[in-house]
């Protein structure tokens, strides 16, 4: 069935709208968790949010940051070479670079003691749910089967 051009630019705006406001929310959300650091990475480990959290914590303003750095800046180099080899027994394989900071959460490997007061997850490039901890089924009300694989949104 064939929609009027005037329907899907209405449907279109209003989209445009709603994903407007999810991510004004979401940047409030963000923008007021100042006693924590929230930094979120592209899969290749480019940094795509940086909150003022992490600003005041680590030094550096969001426009330093977003789009040009990775997590690598923010730690010693001889740190994670030499954390490398010790994930690399873990894992069976050899761990470097960026692979270093996400080889666990890709594994997905969970700590003995879980996290709880605090809802932690991954997302693809594309806004989809790749891992989800037991704290955001705490505070989020889903388990990890019903949300891994959804678009968080």
């Amino acid at each position: 069935m064939l929609t009027h051009p005037d329907e899907r630019n209405k449907s279109l705006t209003e989209r445009t709208a709603e994903l407007t406001l999810a991510r004004n929310s979401l940047q409030a959300v963000l923008d007021s968790a100042t006693q924590v650091a929230l930094i979120a990475t592209t899969p290749q480990g480019v940094i795509t949010v940086f909150n003022s959290g992490a600003e005041q914590m680590l030094g550096y303003t969001s426009g330093e940051m977003v789009g040009k750095q990775t997590p690598d800046i923010l730690h010693l180099q001889s740190e994670v070479v030499a954390r490398g080899p010790e994930l690399a027994v873990e894992a069976d394989r050899q761990v470097q670079g960026f692979e270093v900071f996400v080889n666990k959460a890709r594994r997905g490997w969970h700590d003995d003691n879980p996290v709880e007061d605090y809802a932690l997850l991954t997302l693809d490039s594309g806004g989809y749910v790749t891992s989800w901890n037991s704290g955001a089924e705490h505070l989020k009300g889903y388990a990890s089967g019903e949300i891994i694989g959804r678009h968080f949104s």
